[in-house]
């Protein structure tokens, strides 16, 4: 048996054949990457932390899980089912890419305020907005509180998260745990 090189010094290639152009090996190592590579951490800090299951170390492991999975076409995510900072078979689902995109935090942009809030110094006032289901930024008013400004975008981003599970007719669990990663959006 020929000795295995490690991936991004933590996973372990154990499946006779090369990875090139299997999407079960592409989405194994993409994960590795985010968790476990220098650069892929600097261009990405948001994966700072993150971490891949011991059972997942091994290729033929996730290939296994994967295979169950309805993958095709689909993203993996760690947030929904998760705390959002490890990948596991408990942790884990594919979602279509709309549906990943719609939790995506933006944090860098907006700066110190709350998720859904900008401060314009020339109103003085908090301004709400959201990205909707469909990637289009909607104005939702002008607010005297920060607090008031993030209420507003957290009831449309609820409505919008109902809006997804139907469209792409998500699976219950993925739904809950959609609807319970939002609601702790709240703050």
């Amino acid at each position: 048996m020929r000795k295995r090189k490690l991936v991004y010094s933590f996973g372990i290639n154990d499946v006779d054949f090369s990875g090139k152009g299997c999407p079960f090996y592409l989405k194994w190592f993409q994960m590795i990457r985010r968790c476990y590579s220098k650069d892929a951490l600097e261009r990405n800090p948001t994966y700072k932390g993150c971490e891949v299951c011991e059972e997942w170390k091994y290729f033929s492991n996730f290939k296994s899980w994967m295979e169950t999975q309805d993958w095709e076409g689909k993203q993996l995510d760690k947030d929904i089912l998760g705390g959002g900072y490890l990948y596991s078979a408990e942790t884990c689902c594919f979602v279509p890419s709309r549906v990943n995109s719609f939790l995506t935090d933006h944090g860098s942009r907006r700066g110190p305020h709350k998720q859904g809030v900008l401060f314009v110094e020339t109103l003085g006032k908090y301004r709400a907005r959201i990205s909707d289901q469909n990637g289009k930024m909607k104005h939702l008013g002008y607010f005297d509180t920060e607090d008031s400004a993030h209420l507003a975008w957290h009831k449309e981003k609820v409505k919008y998260t109902h809006n997804l599970i139907d469209l792409f007719k998500l699976e219950n669990n993925i739904a809950t745990g959609l609807l319970d990663y939002i609601e702790n959006m709240k703050e």
